[in-house]
């Protein structure tokens, strides 16, 4: 966790590098795309690459920043100043603290065939249902297919609905943290977040893919 002068450093840090970076705002919700550009007394300010047509974003409302620096996956929550339309800029109060954490060294867990896991992208106003490759408490590794690949520009903000048939269900947002060809790997925002009734879903969900995995894996061991 970065407090206090820390996250000063981290946010300098960020808009010297015009570090890319997913916001969403809160009621309504809105997931835009943009990156760090400059950091005041008070403020910090995005450029906003994308914003869908007719989002509504309200000034002194509550929004949320991901972004990547190494390995490390970073979030804060604050107050919008100022939503400068015509710039594409939006101003936000500097937060008292910034969430970190190696999201990619959490377990990851092999989807395994017969997994019953149906995995939901809704990105640019459209449904796709990529294969899910493996997923752990901090993300997902999705395959898309070459002719419904939806094409996510990294550091862009997804809405996902992961279900496995008849047990539990959870709608998330992702992050493009890596893309290689078809295959895209998300951050869930909601851990950094720390949003547990969706923290304990998911983990619902990756408890019974870990079973599945184990049992599986056992079962090939045996008939070895």
């Amino acid at each position: 966790m970065a407090e206090e002068s820390d996250v000063r450093v981290v946010l300098e840090s960020s808009c010297r590098g015009f570090c890319p970076a997913a916001i969403i705002t809160r009621e309504p919700t809105v997931l835009c795309q943009g990156r760090f550009t400059e950091v005041a007394d008070e403020t910090v300010t995005i450029e906003l690459f994308s914003v869908p047509d007719g989002a509504v974003i309200w000034p002194l409302g509550v929004g949320s920043v991901s972004f990547h620096q190494g390995n490390l996956g970073r979030m804060f929550m604050t107050r919008i100043r100022d939503y400068q339309a015509s710039a594409s800029l939006l101003v936000l109060e500097l937060p008292l603290s910034i969430a970190t954490a190696d999201v990619r060294r959490a377990a990851r867990i092999p989807v395994m065939p017969g997994s019953r896991l149906r995995v939901k992208v809704r990105a640019s106003g459209q449904a796709f249902w990529p294969r899910p490759v493996n997923i752990s408490l901090g993300g997902i590794l999705l395959q898309f297919t070459p002719e419904l690949d939806p094409d996510l520009a990294l550091e862009s903000a997804v809405g996902l609905q992961l279900s496995i048939e008849d047990g539990e269900q959870v709608s998330l947002t992702g992050v493009v943290r890596r893309r290689r060809d078809h295959d895209y790997a998300l951050f869930f925002t909601e851990v950094l977040e720390r949003r547990t009734p969706e923290v304990d879903r998911l983990g619902g969900i990756v408890d019974v893919l870990q079973r599945t995995w184990l049992s599986q894996k056992a079962a090939m061991q045996k008939g070895r």
